[in-house]
């Protein structure tokens, strides 16, 4: 689009010359100045790019820009019959009084628009601070849960462990019984004498009184009811909550690429956490359909 007029009292863009009804000077935030009309036909989905600076901003009216009173008295000034046979500048070169109020008009009007920006994207960061706050607290409050799944884990295991430990000390007791009863046989096998083969032979009792026991403590000890009960519960939990909560290959950090355009094209027309919501959404459509 070409623009770029310098004459003063024509808009910037249609080059038609302002008036004090229909074509009225109007000064957009970025300190650039256009008519009404012009600035009603850049105005598209709510917003407005300048044709000088590219800055965007927000609009639904061209009312939403305020008129240049300044601008309006400057170019009343320079069609004066009593000054349009002067110069605007003096030959001294000495800037003119309606040129100065202009300047000044714009410098303030484009220093508080600036300081107005400043402060709306202050209040958007301290709105996105607190909602990253709050992220963060949900974080950590999921993270404690998650480390109490893990000490259950934990728990569990040190609870199949132990038996694990008693099938051991079982089995050493096992083997131990067994070389014992071997040995009694051979003694009772080459006992010589009645002494030799009664001593065997409650040697032989009492190993078998051993095994019984034995046998009846395993039957007792296995299975520990509350190890394998708790072990079940906690592996059934922990398997659900991960199926639900943790996310297969690199789909938890592939951004889509639709929702990055989406987010560019809104970065001047759109409030900090309007993004945010933007993203958020997304993201949920995408758990419900499952995508």
């Amino acid at each position: 689009m070409e623009i770029g007029t310098k004459t003063p009292w024509e808009c910037q863009l249609c080059f038609e010359s302002y008036d004090e009804t229909d074509r009225r000077p109007r000064a957009l935030p970025c300190g650039h100045p256009f008519c009404s009309p012009c600035i009603t036909n850049m105005i598209k989905n709510d917003q407005l790019t300048c044709p000088y600076c590219r800055a965007t901003h927000r609009a639904t009216s061209y009312t939403d820009f305020p008129i240049s009173y300044g601008m309006e008295e400057f170019i009343r000034s320079l069609k004066s019959p009593s000054i349009a046979t002067k110069p605007v500048q003096d030959p001294s070169g000495v800037i003119g009084k309606n040129l100065q109020a202009l300047m000044l008009e714009q410098e303030n009007y484009m220093k508080k628009s600036r300081e107005l920006i400043c402060q709306n994207l202050l209040k958007q960061m301290d709105l996105y601070d607190a909602e990253l706050v709050n992220s963060q607290k949900d974080h950590e409050q999921l993270v404690t849960r998650l480390n109490s799944l893990v000490e259950q884990n934990k728990f569990a295991t040190q609870l199949l462990q132990r038996q694990r430990n008693i099938i051991q000390i079982k089995k050493t007791a096992f083997e131990n019984l067994k070389k014992k009863q071997s040995t009694i046989q051979t003694c009772m096998s080459s006992a010589s004498t009645t002494q030799e083969a009664l001593s065997a032979v409650e040697d032989q009792l009492g190993c078998s009184t051993e095994m019984k026991n034995w046998i009846r403590n395993c039957q007792e000890d296995f299975p520990d009811v509350e190890a394998i009960h708790i072990s079940m519960k906690v592996r059934e939990v922990t398997r659900m909550t991960l199926d639900n909560v943790i996310i297969k290959d690199n789909s938890m950090v592939a951004i889509p690429t639709h929702l990055i355009t989406l987010i560019r094209t809104q970065e001047k027309s759109s409030t900090i956490m309007d993004r945010v919501k933007l993203i958020t959404f997304s993201v949920s459509v995408v758990n419900v359909v499952g995508v």
